[in-house]
């Protein structure tokens, strides 16, 4: 008889603890730590408020990107982003994202992220200021500092003769051609201010650097978009007048812009020497950009 009630309440005993897991397995998981929390003081276990910008330099009317990196031991968190500028001064959304701002003025902001979860809050500030942007660009110069001399698909030289028929073309976000392009025919964002020339820079190259003024007279191009990624692409022309790609080197204007590291010699803030590298290393131009504010 003891036997049997010893069974039974051990049989009992099992069902509770089988209920009990199964209980803890459909227990709300949004409500439960993503960590374990046990023992952990409440200024370790609140959140880090953290954001960052897609962009390091801020300019008036463009668009800036934000992202909320920040991180919690639990779920629960409520976000608060708060704005100090010309025009707001307090709270902008409750959201976890804000997404993005734009200034359209001149000025320095701060941009606010409060994180709050049920052991704490923290903040994180970021102060941006807001930047003038040059209307519009030229590139006066270019010089050849050096160059692939062999061809990476044969091993050998570009051309019988030698070294390569060295020729650029500037493409804009959109992959057009900007140097053969009319600025009538773009709205004016782009192109040559006048008739584009009928031939473009060419040159035998059997040993660098080598100049070349850029038209800059009646016939330049004008760069408008001074926060798109243009293209500089070198090639090698052949004996059959097809272009072989030598160097495709990506550049921003307004990277440059008023930056110290590419001062102009000459003292004018609003002149810049650029240069712009290959991945491989193996090619290098400078361009002379002659900023219009």
């Amino acid at each position: 008889m003891r036997l049997k009630n010893i069974h039974i309440n051990l049989l009992f005993l099992t069902l509770i603890l089988l209920f009990s897991i199964a209980c803890n397995k459909n227990e709300d998981l949004t409500s439960r730590s993503l960590v374990p929390t046990q023992g952990v003081l409440p200024e370790q276990a609140k959140p880090k408020a953290r954001f960052v910008t897609l962009v390091k330099s801020f300019y008036e009317n463009d668009t800036i990107k934000i992202v909320n990196t920040s991180s919690s031991p639990v779920t629960e968190v409520n976000y608060q982003w708060y704005l100090v500028s010309n025009n707001t001064n307090g709270l902008v959304s409750s959201e976890k994202e804000i997404g993005y701002l734009i200034f359209n003025e001149l000025q320095t902001a701060q941009l606010s992220l409060v994180a709050t979860n049920k052991y704490g809050t923290d903040t994180f500030s970021l102060n941006i200021e807001i930047k003038e942007k040059p209307k519009s660009a030229q590139i006066t110069a270019i010089t050849l500092d050096s160059v692939n001399y062999t061809n990476p698909l044969t091993g050998g030289n570009w051309n019988v003769s030698g070294g390569p028929n060295v020729l650029y073309k500037f493409y804009d976000i959109h992959q057009v051609w900007v140097d053969s392009t009319g600025r009538a025919q773009n709205s004016n964002l782009y192109g040559w201010s006048s008739t584009p020339p009928a031939n473009l820079v060419l040159e035998n190259v059997n040993s660098t650097p080598i100049s070349w003024q850029y038209p800059s007279a009646l016939r330049y191009i004008l760069f408008s978009r001074m926060l798109d990624e243009h293209t500089l692409k070198i090639y090698n022309k052949d004996s059959n007048g097809d272009l072989q790609l030598i160097a495709s080197i990506p550049f921003i204007f307004v990277d440059y812009f008023r930056n110290n590291l590419y001062a102009d010699p000459g003292g004018n803030p609003d002149i810049s020497l650029v240069k712009l590298r290959s991945n491989d290393g193996k090619t290098v131009i400078t361009i002379k950009i002659k900023y219009l504010t």
